[in-house]
């Protein structure tokens, strides 16, 4: 009798289900070989679908066969859990072994098989359940439970192949754990990684396997990078040869465009190193985009590496600069960019490529690769095991948030010790993440650049500038200051902390504008199309050497290649300062400028205490500046400078307590909930009065359903502004689903997020249209101003859309 796993809908197909167990078997083993697992993944994959060889889940299927689907039907959930034979019986088999690691192993791969559909669960709840153990009852020792596995043993290998294949996963678990211990790193939170690592390459291989069947493909072609490397290095030389040849119009220019070149040479030379964790520190406009890509073919190259991740905090600089790279290596398809701003498609091989990331270059946002570790479900986890032997470039990883930094430390250093991969952590502003409570485990002698501190003093642009004054300067004052400058530069960028203080800045300084000035507004309250336009604008008006005002808040600080001739900072951190700096002067268009650091009144920060606390060491740095600025290489954005802020910044208690990411909503800290607690075993004996059931104590569920990188507390709306326009006419006049689903693609560069107190103001003025969609909202016209974006009262008497 032929068992079946799946069916071809097309031409109704078998995908017998001994075949579909070894080939996710062979893969996983492939894959888990890398580094160190390849027995306990393949263990993991033959018995993943054992269930399958019931007597239910074969009519269930063979009835699904012969039930044609009907146009536009729902394909219904299989009820038929086939995940907890095959955890049913490594458990039962083995759990009850003397050997600790047995009891462990047998444990995990219950976890891994029972829940591979769905997402892993908790081995212990908040709540001191066990899930797992519901689904291992003795009474689930039923006549399909034996029909299952005397098929499995009669068809797909023998009891005496899986004891060996046991004991085999267990030395691996010794050796990778022994390996843990050598390298110092966090047992218990590596171990909860380790347990996802297994489960990445389960789901992969069994969601591959299942693809390649019902795409009638034997195998997906396998790039060799090694010579692709190789061509795409010959292509960044001839660029970096361009760069050289490119004639300069002043003295400062040319000695910066001589700077970028020797970053450069530093970081090619550089990569003869062994795989590491390195820094690399580089001021703002030194080049660090392709300097970074050099290191990494080389490195590459000279490693066997299969991937180039690169990391960053912001859409917009993936969009810049992933666009830069994929024209000078003229890559095409092999560099794949996986951020919201990306148009989805339907397109199979591109949702595997976004699913799986398996393509040599990816741009990502740190929300993405955080998502692979920590996000619930099924489908972020999936591309785990993609970053085996890979080169990971964090570019502003400055901008890591605070509560994230324990999570995030212990990731890379599993990444580096056991996944073989080389990290480069690149900032103007390096913070000192090997020094915090959790640290990154640094390599010996990690700076690429070997001297910052002179490549620093070398590249200065922009003089910092104090200006705080008691009591702080009132928008009439900030605007006065402005105008100041004006009188003495074409071009002034000031940048504020907060949306309102902006906004409010910028009225007052057009309502003083004689009509000979450009001003311009930034802020996330602009839709993306619109900030890019206005954007593009200022360059254009910057080029011309036009008269501008530009009046942001922080988000022009990161990725934004602009040069403005002076720069107003409101008081922030040190690195901000830094970051707003480099939009000054940026290619040494004359002599050194001034960024002018000035506190403002009305900003309010209460809701925004890391740029509050950030403005406190702030200030202890500048007052140890005024005293003593040897200390700091006479240059408040120095290294020195940006070291000793951080060092009093991350010992803050109220930063320092934040890093283990709390979570309110349950009073616990992620970080001790992913590396199991231990009075949680007390807590459940003391409740049940039994002795808890299991090794292990993870909490996968209630931190994955508990992590956001981001805190969402915002609502997205989409709004009338200029192409946008016409789109949410067709969106609100589409008639079938797929209509409406290719508008609201089209509409994600004319969305905004606010937030809910916003977003309630906006609700009792009667903003929003009646939206065709549930939980899509539909900014009225009135409400999207052509210079401000999302407005809070009504500009216009028509409203459109009513």
């Amino acid at each position: 009798m032929q068992y079946i796993a799946h069916f071809r809908e097309t031409d109704k197909a078998i995908h017998e289900l001994s075949v579909h167990l070894l080939d996710v078997a062979a893969k996983c083993d492939e894959y888990g070989s890398r580094i160190g697992i390849g027995k306990i993944a393949r263990l993991a994959g033959v018995l993943h679908d054992m269930g399958k060889f019931s007597d239910e889940f074969q009519d269930y299927i063979r009835s699904k066969m012969n039930t044609p689907m009907q146009d536009n039907q729902e394909e219904p959930l299989s009820k038929i859990d086939h995940g907890k034979i095959g955890a049913l019986y490594i458990f039962n088999k083995f759990h009850d072994s003397c050997s600790v690691s047995e009891k462990i192993l047998s444990e995990i791969l219950a976890m891994v098989i029972s829940y591979h559909h769905g997402g892993l669960n908790d081995f212990i709840t908040m709540d001191c359940q066990v899930p797992l153990l519901n689904r291992l009852k003795p009474e689930n020792l039923d006549t399909q439970y034996y029909t299952c596995i005397n098929r499995f043993f009669d068809i797909v290998c023998s009891e005496k192949d899986i004891d060996s294949l046991f004991s085999e996963a267990c030395n691996e678990l010794n050796n990778i754990m022994r390996k843990v211990k050598t390298e110092r790193l966090s047992v218990s939170f590596t171990l909860h990684l380790l347990i996802k690592h297994l489960y990445s390459i389960v789901i992969d291989c069994d969601r591959l396997d299942t693809y390649l069947f019902m795409e009638g493909i034997e195998e997906l072609p396998c790039l060799d990078t090694s010579d692709l490397w190789k061509n795409y290095l010959m292509r960044l030389e001839d660029k970096i040869n361009e760069l050289k040849a490119k004639p300069t119009n002043t003295i400062l220019e040319e000695r910066i465009k001589k700077l970028r070149l020797k970053v450069s040479d530093e970081c090619a030379d550089f990569a003869q190193r062994e795989r590491g964790i390195y820094l690399l520190t580089v001021p703002t406009g030194g080049g660090k985009t392709f300097s970074s890509l050099r290191f990494a073919l080389k490195h590459a190259i000279k490693h066997g590496m299969k991937k180039i991740i690169y990391v960053l905090p912001f859409t917009t600089i993936i969009e810049q600069n992933a666009s830069e790279v994929r024209n000078v290596l003229n890559c095409a398809d092999n560099l794949l960019e996986h951020h919201c701003n990306v148009i989805q498609t339907e397109h199979e091989k591109y949702k595997l490529l976004v699913q799986r990331w398996d393509c040599p270059i990816i741009f990502t946002t740190m929300v993405q690769f955080l998502n692979t570790f920590f996000e619930s479900g099924t489908v972020s986890i999936r591309r785990f095991h993609q970053l085996d032997n890979s080169i990971l470039i964090f570019d502003e990883i400055q901008a890591l948030p605070i509560k994230c930094i324990s999570l995030f430390n212990d990731t890379i250093n599993y990444l580096n010790k056991i996944c073989h991969c080389t990290i480069v952590l690149s900032s103007a502003t390096q913070p000192n993440l090997s020094e915090v409570v959790r640290p990154i485990m640094i390599s010996d002698s990690p700076n690429i650049i070997s001297t910052p501190s002179k490549l620093f003093t070398e590249f200065k642009r922009m003089n910092v500038i104090p200006r705080l004054i008691e009591g702080g300067y009132t928008v009439d004052t900030v605007v006065d200051f402005v105008y100041n400058l004006k009188a003495r530069y074409n071009s002034v960028l000031v940048i504020l902390n907060t949306k309102k203080a902006a906004e409010k800045i910028y009225k007052v300084a057009e309502e003083r504008n004689e009509g000979n000035i450009n001003i311009y507004y930034l802020s996330t309250n602009l839709c993306p199309a619109h900030r890019k336009k206005v954007i593009s604008e200022i360059k254009d008006k910057l080029k011309s050497n036009e008269h501008i005002i530009c009046i942001s808040t922080q988000l022009i600080e990161a990725g934004v290649d602009i040069s403005f001739e002076t720069v107003i900072r409101s008081l922030a951190g040190l690195d901000s300062v830094a970051q707003a700096s480099g939009r000054g002067n940026r290619h040494g268009e004359g002599e050194i400028k001034e960024t002018y650091i000035i506190n403002v009144r009305d900003e309010v920060l209460k809701n925004l205490k890391e740029i509050e606390l950030g403005q406190k060491h702030t200030r202890t740095i500048l007052h140890e500046y005024s005293n003593n600025p040897e200390k700091f290489d006479n240059d408040l954005l120095s290294p020195a400078a940006i070291l000793q802020y951080y060092k009093y910044y991350y010992s803050d208690s109220e930063i320092s307590t934040q890093m283990d990411y709390y979570c309110k909503e349950i009073n616990e800290k992620l970080y001790s909930i992913l590396s199991g607690q231990k009075q949680k075993e007390m807590a459940y004996e003391d409740l049940t009065g039994k002795q808890y059931p299991f090794q292990l104590l993870h909490m996968f569920r209630t931190a994955a359903d508990n992590f956001r990188v981001i805190d969402d507390n915002t609502r997205t709306v989409l709004v009338p502004y200029g192409e946008g326009r016409r789109i949410i006419t067709d969106l609100l006049g589409s008639k079938s689903l797929s209509e409406k689903l290719e508008c609201l693609k089209e509409l994600q560069q004319y969305a905004v997020n606010i937030f809910e107190s916003q977003f309630r103001l906006l609700e009792e003025k009667r903003a929003f249209v009646n939206s065709p969609i549930d939980g899509v909202l539909i900014l009225k016209d009135g409400f999207y101003h052509s210079k401000l974006g999302v407005i809070e009262e009504s500009n216009m008497e028509l409203l459109l859309y009513e």
